[in-house]
């Protein structure tokens, strides 16, 4: 009984938030620490992170379905440093970071799910620098990186899937410097009816990366391949 209370608390405190800064509201532009919070459920699409630092920094996803779809993230920090995603659905889902930092470094990804489809990475930086991908699907089919910098240096890959089908990479910069691939699937495919994608596109330390791990972790456009 006392549990239940607890989550029903944290699932108020996270929609009054939410719903806060869908509207254009005061509320806006300020820090929220949701550091080592559980999250069993919640729901954040069409925030505006504007300004400001959120950090969930040490949290827990676990078990349920928590959604930023939608939601803009301009100018503010978002921590999700050594973040745990263990069962649960996350979706960030044509979300849009515009000139934010969101930082995921360390973070762990061992079951469940994470999507960013149709996300747009615009200027900023988005780094998951060392994080852990282990079990589960991590998603960035259709997403759009333009400008700003987006790393996957030294993170590891022990058996998640982490799709980039269609995705696009125009400008800014791109790396998986050291990143490790060691089971799984890290796949980067492109629309049959589109043209290949030049080999400039290719992000940084990728093909060094790739030839240091295992065969056939992941899937490359054939304009990207060494010869």
């Amino acid at each position: 009984m006392e549990f239940a209370s607890l989550r029903e608390v944290r699932h108020t405190i996270i929609r009054t938030i939410g719903n806060r800064l869908r509207e254009d509201t005061p509320w806006r532009g300020h820090d929220y620490d949701f550091t080592g919070v559980i999250f069993d459920g919640g729901d954040m699409h069409g925030a505006h992170f504007t300004g400001g630092t959120v950090s969930f920094f040490g949290s827990k996803f676990v078990g349920s379905q928590f959604a930023f779809s939608a939601a803009k993230f301009t100018g503010s920090s978002v921590v999700f440093t050594m973040a745990e995603f263990a069962g649960a659905a996350v979706n960030f889902d044509h979300s849009e970071f515009a000139g934010a930092t969101v930082n995921f470094r360390d973070a762990a990804f061992t079951g469940g799910s994470v999507s960013s489809y149709g996300a747009r990475f615009i200027g900023g930086r988005v780094d998951f620098f060392g994080a852990r991908f282990a079990d589960g699907k991590v998603l960035f089919n259709n997403a759009r990186f333009t400008g700003g910098i987006v790393s996957f240096n030294r993170a590891t890959f022990i058996g998640a899937t982490v799709l980039f089908d269609r995705a696009s990479f125009a400008g800014g910069t791109v790396s998986f410097d050291r990143a490790r691939f060691v089971d799984g699937q890290v796949s980067i495919r492109y629309d049959q009816n589109m043209p290949e994608p030049d080999a400039a596109m290719c992000p940084e330390g990728l093909l060094d990366a790739e030839a240091a791990g295992r065969t056939g972790v992941v899937r490359l456009p054939d304009t990207w391949k060494l010869d």
